[in-house]
């Protein structure tokens, strides 16, 4: 979310949209805004240690993650595989 209100430089009536799908092993967390998309890129050595973490984030902790832009919409997304619990 901070990225897209940070970096998306889309116009200021822009929405940034969040959705979030629980399935039985899965849970995905899409981010969408207006702007007009990018590439990720990894961390170099010479970057800011005080910003510039999120998709490194992302990427360490969850199991896959896009980036997808089309129609004028960049979204980002994360899955996470999840155990379901034993019910009591």
């Amino acid at each position: 979310m901070t990225n897209s209100i940070r970096h998306s430089r889309a116009p200021q009536a822009s929405h940034v949209r969040l959705e979030i799908t629980l399935a039985r092993d899965m849970l995905r967390v899409e981010v969408a805004d207006g702007g007009e998309g990018f590439e990720p890129r990894a961390r170099t050595e010479g970057q800011s240690v005080a910003s510039g973490w999120g998709l490194y984030l992302v990427d360490r902790l969850t199991d896959r993650w896009g980036v997808a832009t089309n129609s004028g919409t960049t979204r980002v997304w994360f899955e996470l595989h999840v155990r379901p619990r034993a019910l009591l």
